[in-house]
């Protein structure tokens, strides 16, 4: 609640002309001022003149544009925390519960406070602050866990072979990484993952290609599938890897604001081997920068899904209170020169009204000629109304869609994955050396298939009375992933979930069998 309203000693003694010119926002900010001096004075009941501003606020962002938006303290702390690539304060740790009974830890956070407290997949908590976890419901841990009271928890735990210790996690802010695996896929070929990009994304990045290099690397496939962007300087540091010197990458253009024209510098880590980009409909903004620079300086090719297309750019205001008011400042344009920005609810490539095969080049499409337009070196992509359309138009298709959901859904193949691993750890860690053996070992997925058949039979699923009933593979690679994750790490469960992915193989193909120098003639 305040008594006067904003700047009133400016209002009394000057002209209420003058005064508006004075106020910052003009007119229509001492209005909205009024309105609540107005409400506080005068008003029959009681007002929450916070909420009042937040509705106000946040309808007059939903008048902008669809990614202006208003942010609350906690939402614009978080926003912070992603672009500085930091996890909220918190463990660092899951669990999950075996029979019920014992919760077993199942996933911890690389560089986090479980991980410095000596902590592993695969260890048993046995008591937190001295109360046992023993017979306690899931929820009930995860309480004890996040009490926002406790910032040190003092855990008792069993490691992988039944020994009992005792350690202090101290909860704080730990890394959020943007490169989630990196590893070589055959002897030529690198995968690498980024799901975002943050500050500390090329700091990873060096890293992993590093490690590639160090492996004899060729070529690189870059997911980005699912990377719905981020810190925009990272992504254009990112692009400055691929290119030789003086190429244009990025152009800004705001209000109130000069073109900022971002041109690649010296020599980058990859400048020569072959790259393919996979993009989905969730890729988007600071990912299609980086991914236009890649496609239309023909330093790659991109295969998959039409992106999101998001070519605006945003920066947040602080409101004094913690909020934020996050703006749309400016567009940012390819270096050809387009802005990927799709029209509010476009469902052109939708509608098309054509079949459009997997492994189809989008250049060849029977379009008009205002839908494509030409890379540096002339070469014919799709444009459409916005946004990145690949090179090569790839949707895998669902395989035992129905199996994997129904056993999915219902939490059995995790449910029978943990019970598993924390039967056998010991003997999976003896007879492989890292996850390259483990996924190697084509022999092993029999011995699964076996094993998840008497999961389900004990759990008197109908079809396991069929003698012919069999476990499909996109089912095993997903057990096989996740075994390999809680015994090992996040690395570990792309090498084995990407060996049925179909988009995956399909880069590998195209790397293979000539399409790629067919359409890259550098």
């Amino acid at each position: 609640m305040f008594k006067y309203p904003l700047f009133l000693t400016i209002v009394i003694c000057m002209s209420m002309q003058a005064s508006a010119q004075e106020y910052y926002g003009e007119m229509p900010g001492q209005k909205l001022d009024w309105v609540f001096y107005y409400l506080s004075e005068n008003y029959v009941d009681s007002l929450d003149n916070n909420r009042l501003a937040d509705i106000a606020i946040n309808r007059i962002v939903e008048e902008l544009d669809p990614f202006s938006s208003y942010q609350s303290k906690e939402e614009a702390d978080a926003q912070l925390n992603r672009d500085n690539g930091l996890s909220a304060p918190g463990a660092g740790m899951l669990f999950f519960m075996i029979d019920k009974k014992y919760p077993v830890i199942t996933y911890i956070n690389k560089g986090g406070p479980a991980e410095k407290a000596g902590l592993k997949r695969g260890y048993t908590i046995n008591s937190i602050n001295k109360k046992s976890t023993i017979g306690r419901s899931y929820d009930d841990i995860d309480a004890m866990i996040n009490d926002t009271l406790h910032n040190e928890l003092t855990i008792d735990y069993l490691d992988h072979n039944n020994n009992e210790y005792t350690t202090t996690l101290v909860k704080e802010y730990f890394p959020w990484f943007s490169i989630l695996s990196s590893y070589m896929i055959d002897n030529t070929t690198g995968y690498i993952k980024i799901s975002s990009f943050t500050k500390n994304t090329m700091d990873e990045w060096d890293v992993a290609i590093q490690d590639l290099k160090n492996k004899d690397v060729k070529n690189l496939i870059l997911d980005l599938r699912g990377n719905s962007g981020g810190v925009k300087d990272q992504s254009i540091d990112l692009a400055d890897e691929f290119l030789s010197v003086g190429k244009i990458i990025n152009v800004s253009r705001g209000h109130k604001l000069e073109d900022q024209v971002r041109e690649s510098t010296s020599a980058g880590s990859f400048i020569d081997g072959k790259v393919i980009c996979l993009i989905d409909n969730n890729t988007a903004s600071a990912s299609e920068i980086f991914v236009s620079a890649i496609q239309e300086w023909d330093r790659g090719l991109v295969v998959g899904f039409p992106s999101y297309g998001k070519g605006l750019i945003q920066q947040s205001y602080k409101l004094g209170d913690g909020s934020t008011i996050r703006l749309t400042i400016g567009r940012y344009y390819t270096p050809t020169g387009r802005n990927v920005q799709k029209p509010v609810n476009d469902s052109w490539f939708q509608n098309l009204g054509i079949s459009i095969p997997d492994g189809t080049s989008m250049a060849s499409l029977n379009l008009a000629d205002s839908y494509f337009a030409q890379t540096k070196s002339k070469r014919k992509i799709l444009v459409g109304t916005g946004g990145i359309y690949p090179d090569i138009y790839f949707l895998g298709k669902k395989v035992n869609q129905i199996a994997l959901d129904k056993y999915n859904s219902g939490g059995y193949i995790y449910d029978f994955t943990t019970h598993y691993i924390y039967n056998n750890r010991n003997n999976i860690l003896s007879s492989y050396d890292n996850a390259e053996a483990f996924r190697k070992d084509e022999r092993y997925m029999v011995h699964l298939s076996n094993e998840f058949k008497v999961y389900l039979a004990d759990l008197k699923f109908e079809e396991t009375k069929d003698s012919d009933f069999g476990i499909p593979r996109n089912i095993l690679d997903q057990i096989r992933s996740w075994i390999a994750s809680q015994i090992w790490d996040d690395n570990a469960y792309y090498q084995l979930l990407n060996v049925s992915d179909q988009t995956i193989n399909k880069a590998l193909m195209i790397l293979e069998d000539g399409t790629y120098d067919r359409i890259i003639r550098n």
